[in-house]
């Protein structure tokens, strides 16, 4: 497993990650919102792949400007890999 800064080409992955993670960990409206994100992400976000260059994992995370408040941004990992610490890694 290796991670790499997101790029516009790994939307249609990620977008993939998030559906097959839905409903049970987003809702409804967070596709919407997820879309919105990806088109102009201005905040730290990566990928993760496997050894294959598989996306099996997205995610990132950063501190709010003021008030130090950190927050992790769209975190999801492929729900057939759940449960083998990516998650952890990930964060």
């Amino acid at each position: 497993i290796s991670f790499r800064p997101w790029q516009p080409v790994d939307r249609p992955d990620c977008l993939a990650l998030l559906d097959a993670n839905s409903p049970r960990f987003f809702g409804s409206s967070d596709r919407d919102d997820y879309l919105r994100f990806l088109a102009d992400p201005d905040l730290p976000y990566w990928v993760m792949v496997d050894g294959t260059g598989a996306v099996v994992g997205c995610g990132g995370a950063a501190v709010a400007p003021g008030d130090h408040v950190g927050f992790l941004t769209y975190g999801m990992v492929d729900p057939d890999r759940h449960r083998q610490g990516l998650g952890t890694r990930l964060t």
